[in-house]
């Protein structure tokens, strides 16, 4: 059976009869879920953009991109969308409503594509943040080809949904009453973009999901960071269910039934747990340390005094790191990786000096650390 928006009329005269008055509806869900999801990415988003202006002081553009995915977030619109009713049978909808219910789904197609698009963009990054310092340039290379990958999808997908009618606001207002839209248009087969939109968003969800896995085994980390991320990462593939969900909806929807109303009830909620899920995870890493303060306030006092110690030149407990380029070395908080070849990777075994506070005596103690740099010419 086909479906979408353009019930021939044998399809129309076989409805019930309408009830504009106390028809039957689904419930709350779309309104409940979208708040409380909606709430949750926005604390999310505000407390790591807190930890990297107020206590890292090192922004960056993932970060730039992650508050623009939540600005575009379709929750709040989706949270309003009960109006254009949503959640009713199609022949519950009196007709004057259908061009307001036309738009709403339009701008929420649109800013699905802005908020999720930048959501892998700053969880992409972000992946570039933690591993920029590293030698593992054939992983810079695969995070560089999947940025290209979503901006190309981001952009296509903005001009095919812009574009689906000529004029654009015949996409909906072919759908005015009282009063006819008459003007002169022209659309594309409905189902066209949303189904193609929604399988290449499915496959960018995989692709983000994966790509730290590649780094997850080589991490040196404790045992109950591990399993933080191994959730974090469950979550993650928990959006590309919620993407094929989605994708099965769509199909339905502009194929197998012109009930279109009471099955997009169904896809509003998995857009916006998709919508905001991603959001959520993106923000969520940078916030180690702020879990780390409040979980372990001595630990957070110990690190502080670190990083009073580093910029006095009293190097203790942190990653120092000595390259062609800065040859005086560096000091981060980067996650430390697994042993590299020497043989393969861009470093040599050098001694560097670290100090630590003057003990009661007087005394200096001077302790070196040996790590690899690679040089011109010979490698020691």
């Amino acid at each position: 059976m086909p479906g979408g928006f353009h019930p021939p009329l044998s399809v129309i005269k076989s409805w019930p009869k309408p009830n504009y008055i106390d028809p039957p509806a689904k419930g709350h869900e779309l309104v409940a879920i979208s708040l409380s999801l909606g709430i949750l990415a926005t604390v999310a988003v505000v407390a790591r953009i807190w930890v990297r202006v107020k206590i890292q002081k090192n922004p960056g553009l993932d970060d730039l991109f992650l508050v623009l995915s939540i600005k575009r977030s379709v929750s709040n619109v989706l949270a309003v969308g009960t109006k254009t009713r949503w959640h009713r049978h199609i022949w519950d909808v009196t007709p004057d409503s259908v061009v307001g219910r036309q738009y709403h789904s339009w701008v929420v197609q649109m800013l699905f594509v802005f908020a999720t698009c930048f959501a892998k963009v700053s969880t992409l990054l972000l992946y570039k943040r933690v591993v920029q310092s590293t030698s593992r340039r054939l992983y810079m290379i695969i995070v560089n080809i999947a940025l290209g990958i979503l901006a190309m999808y981001g952009i296509t997908f903005v001009v095919l949904m812009a574009m689906q009618c000529q004029p654009t606001e015949a996409y909906w207002m072919q759908f005015s009453y009282p009063v006819p839209y008459t003007k002169e248009f022209k659309c594309m087969f409905e189902g066209i973009t949303p189904i193609s939109n929604a399988i290449i968003s499915v496959i960018t969800d995989f692709i983000t999901a994966l790509l730290p896995m590649l780094l997850f085994t080589q991490l040196r980390i404790p045992k109950v960071e591990k399993i933080a991320l191994s959730i974090l990462f469950g979550v993650a593939f928990l959006i590309c269910m919620c993407g094929i969900v989605r994708t099965v909806i769509i199909r339905r929807l502009c194929y197998e039934s012109y009930d279109v109303t009471w099955g997009s009830h169904d896809l509003w909620v998995w857009i916006t747990i998709e919508t905001d899920l991603l959001i959520f995870c993106s923000a969520i890493p940078p916030l180690k340390c702020l879990f780390n303060g409040i979980l372990h306030p001595s630990q957070g006092s110990k690190n502080s005094e670190n990083v009073r110690l580093a910029k006095l030149g009293q190097f203790s407990n942190s990653n120092y790191r000595q390259t062609p380029s800065d040859p005086k070395g560096s000091l981060s908080d980067d996650p430390t990786f697994g042993p590299e070849d020497p043989h393969t990777s861009e470093s040599k075994l050098v001694s560097l000096p670290f100090y630590k506070s003057p003990e009661p005596s007087g005394i200096v103690v001077t302790k070196t650390h040996t790590t690899w740099q690679k040089t011109e010419g010979n490698q020691v």
